[in-house]
Order: C-alpha cells, then sequence, then structure tokens
C-alpha cells in the first residue's frame, strides 16, 4: 500500500547536530616520508569563522596570500606526461611564491593524486625550507573504515592501500590537514563541495582581511562543470583556470570558451556540435546534456573570469595562467593589482601583465600616466621624479629612495656638475691636467649616490 510507504529521508528532519566527536592526529604509514595530518569531523553547514579559528588559533596556521581550490575529476585519469609535468610545475611554484593554500577533496583518487605528485615534488626538495599547506576537504560518508577516527584527540595509524576496490575511498598522505564534512548520507559526494564552498567564500569575502581565491580544473565530470558555474556566476566571483587537453569537463569548458562569440552566442552548428560532445562524453540524454550546454555557454560569457591553459601556446606556465587570472577576475585597481605582484613576489608578473613602459598600450595608472607625459626621443627624466611617480603608482605604501632629501641633495649637486663640465677659467688647460682628478671626484660622488639610493 502506497500510503504506508516509509516517509522519505532528509537532512533536515533525519540528522541532528551535536558536538564533534572525531577529531586527532592521523599517522600516515607506509610512505617514504614520515607524514601526520590534523582532522576533524564537522557538519556540512558549519559556520566558517569556526573554521577559520580553528585553523588560526587551534591549529595556527600562518594566514595564505592566496588560496588555490583545485577541482576535477574524481576517478583516477591519466595525464599525457608533458602536460602533467607542466601541471606539477605550476602548482608548486604558483603555491611557493604566495605561500598558498591547496584546497582538495583530500582523497586518494581522481584529480587529487597529480596534485600530491606536485607537493611530493616539493619534499624531495632538501633545500626547500617553504611549507606549502595543503587542506582536504573529504565527504565523511565517502570514507572507508571511517569508524576509527572517532574519538577526541585520537592517533589514527592510517596506511593508504594503492589497489582499494572499493566505492568507498581512502585518505591522500601529502595533505596535512582534513575536514570531514558529514551532512548524514553515507557513500555519496556533496557535503564536502558545500563545506568547502562557504570557507572559500568566507576567506574571499573577509572583512579585515580577504584572501584571493582561484579554482584550477583537471578534467572533471559533469559536476565540475556545475562547480565552475557556481564559482562564475555567484558572488563573490571566483575566477577559474581551466586546463586544456586533461579531459572531459576541462576540454568541454576550453572549447565553448574559444567558439563563443563577442555576442556571447554560439553558432548553431558549433552549438549542435557541443550538444553531440557532451551526449557522448558524460552519456546524458538530450535534456540533461541541453542543461549542461546552458551551463558552459554562461562560464564562457564571463570571460574575464575563466583563464584556458593550452599547450603548445607562448607561454608554457600553469603559475602564470593561474596569477594572470586572479589579477583580470577581482576588478582591481593597476596600483591593487601591483600590490598583490609584489606580494607573491612576482616581478614577472607586473610586468608583462600590469603595466607596459615604453609604449602607449597597458592600463591607466601606469608609470606614464602617473608622471603625466608623453616620453619623446631623448627625453630625460629625473630620477626623483621616478621616485615620486612610484609612490603614486602604489598608493603611497611605499617610500622610495629617490625622494628622500639627502638622496636629492646628491643627485642635483652630481647632475649640476656634470651639465657645467666642471668649467674653470682655462678650460683645455684645466682639463688636461686635471682629468684624472676630476674622474676620481666624479667616481666618488657617483658611489655615494647609489649608496643613498
Amino acid at each position: 500500500d502506497d500510503s504506508k510507504k516509509a516517509p522519505r529521508w532528509t537532512i533536515g528532519k533525519n540528522t541532528a547536530t551535536a558536538p564533534t566527536d572525531a577529531y586527532g592526529t592521523i599517522v600516515f604509514e607506509g610512505c617514504a616520508h614520515q607524514a601526520r595530518a590534523h582532522y576533524v569531523r564537522t557538519s556540512f553547514d558549519t559556520d566558517p569563522a569556526v573554521l577559520d579559528h580553528l585553523f588560526h588559533v587551534v591549529w595556527k596556521l600562518p594566514p595564505p596570500k592566496l588560496v588555490i581550490t583545485i577541482h576535477g575529476g574524481l576517478t583516477n585519469f591519466d595525464l599525457q606526461s608533458k602536460l602533467a609535468r607542466i601541471f606539477r610545475k605550476g602548482i608548486l611554484k604558483a603555491a611557493r611564491s604566495t605561500d598558498a593554500w591547496i584546497i582538495t577533496s583530500g582523497l586518494n583518487t581522481g584529480v587529487v593524486p597529480h596534485v600530491a605528485s606536485a607537493l611530493e615534488d616539493l619534499g624531495s626538495n632538501s633545500r626547500s625550507r617553504t611549507r606549502v599547506i595543503a587542506i582536504g576537504v573529504a565527504p565523511w560518508g565517502m570514507l572507508k573504515r571511517r569508524n576509527r577516527f572517532i574519538g577526541t584527540d585520537k592517533s589514527v595509524h592510517y596506511a593508504t592501500n594503492q589497489f582499494n576496490k572499493s566505492r568507498l575511498a581512502e585518505l591522500n598522505d601529502r595533505h596535512s590537514y582534513f575536514l570531514f564534512a558529514d551532512n548524514g548520507t553515507v557513500g555519496r559526494y556533496g557535503a564536502e563541495i558545500i563545506l568547502r564552498k562557504r570557507l572559500e567564500t568566507y576567506l574571499a569575502q573577509h572583512k579585515s582581511s580577504s584572501i584571493p581565491v582561484v579554482c584550477v580544473v583537471l578534467e572533471g565530470g559533469a559536476f565540475t562543470i556545475k562547480v565552475v558555474h557556481d564559482y562564475i556566476t555567484s558572488t563573490p566571483r571566483i575566477p577559474v583556470v581551466v586546463c586544456d587537453g586533461s579531459g572531459r569537463a576541462a576540454d568541454l569548458l576550453a572549447f565553448t570558451h574559444h567558439a563563443i562569440g563577442d555576442d556571447g552566442k554560439l553558432t548553431d552548428s558549433v552549438r549542435n556540435q557541443l550538444m553531440s560532445l557532451v551526449e557522448m562524453v558524460f552519456n546524458y540524454d538530450e535534456k540533461n546534456a541541453a542543461r549542461v550546454v546552458r551551463q558552459l555557454i554562461a562560464c564562457a560569457r564571463q570571460r574575464n573570469l575563466m583563464t584556458v591553459f593550452r599547450l603548445g601556446e607562448q607561454r608554457q606556465e600553469v603559475d602564470h595562467a593561474i596569477l594572470t587570472a586572479l589579477l583580470k577576475g577581482q576588478n582591481l585597481s593597476s596600483p591593487e593589482q601591483l600590490q598583490l605582484a609584489l606580494a607573491w613576489n612576482r616581478a614577472d608578473i607586473a610586468r608583462t601583465e600590469i603595466f607596459t613602459l615604453g609604449t602607449d598600450k597597458g592600463p591607466p595608472h601606469t608609470l606614464r600616466s602617473k608622471m603625466g607625459i608623453t616620453l619623446k626621443k631623448h627625453h630625460r627624466i629625473r630620477l626623483p621624479e621616478v621616485g615620486h611617480a612610484m609612490e603614486d603608482l602604489m598608493g603611497h605604501a611605499y617610500k622610495s629612495n629617490y625622494t628622500k632629501d639627502d638622496f636629492k641633495a646628491k643627485y642635483f649637486v652630481f647632475s649640476n656638475r656634470r651639465q657645467l663640465g666642471y668649467q674653470k677659467s682655462d678650460p683645455k688647460r684645466m682639463r688636461s691636467e686635471n682629468l684624472k682628478e676630476d674622474k676620481e671626484a666624479d667616481h666618488s660622488l657617483r658611489m655615494d649616490l647609489l649608496h643613498t639610493a
């Protein structure tokens, strides 16, 4: 009798929150490196401010200058060797140069092992003192033998099985911190995505110290496209870097990004081609494929928020794609962009992406516009002028040595002496007799000037 069917199970009606009963330390065994990780089981809708307190006060993590959140396939996939190598190198370089946090699902499957390979490269470099913080936000209901984590301040010895045949997942040993997101379900993904997005939104919007967040996509299924769509269309909008050639979702996003017109539309033939691709890649019917195509088009329309990295193009660095995606996707002024590049210690990004000196191209607020001049051939600019322009360019958060009184006094003495040419009563005779003396004085003043600067 249909009337006697059990009511449908829901998270709201059939679960209740309680203080966490699972937190402590994981000791990974059977790996080449000594690895420990902190963990805590938490509700999928935990207030991100509580997690922020956990990170900084309890676990004592230093605040990041960037958060790189990585999404992609949930099942294992292969990458062509060159793309895999460039991906590892780029993720590592971006993380090291920005003191970044890397956020993944923390599971030892799908996209995560590719990220772990980059972290392994860092660990094998004995000269590196940089500590890249990798945080895994994993679904509690998908963890294999999860009951062993239950306990307060517990130490769990954990050995990963490389040949895991269970549909439940194991943890990746290259992460140092884990949040186990719990929504009451078992054997299903989803809780971790909600908790992760709430945390990333909180970090990006924090009133006192907002942190830039960027998403990187490698391969992925239909749900990855939905995740990218949410990042690009919700508030705050988070820029996305797509690795073309990695497969499935990433390739479909890259294809749509390339094919969409300036009017934000696809031609009928391209749209039909995209529909066929989605149906084939995800084995979808027409209705589900049409929904995914709408999401792909909505993502591609946000050109300033989606950056595609392709092998074979002029720039071959994933880290460059990540950092430039942040600069163009966050609506920052040039001084704010420059401050970010300086915080990352990436002069190359400032040089190629923020301003172009000696040309009429590039954004406003560059050195040329700050000095209020159009440079002419053989035009000379005094160093104190450069100093004032640099200070203006950086929002007066920086004091140039070129504008200091001591430097300016010596600079003008030096300039006047050069202009006068040390004219004496008998220029020819005096220049001949005192050539060595003048050179020594000139050299001494120049060195004094350099020490002042």
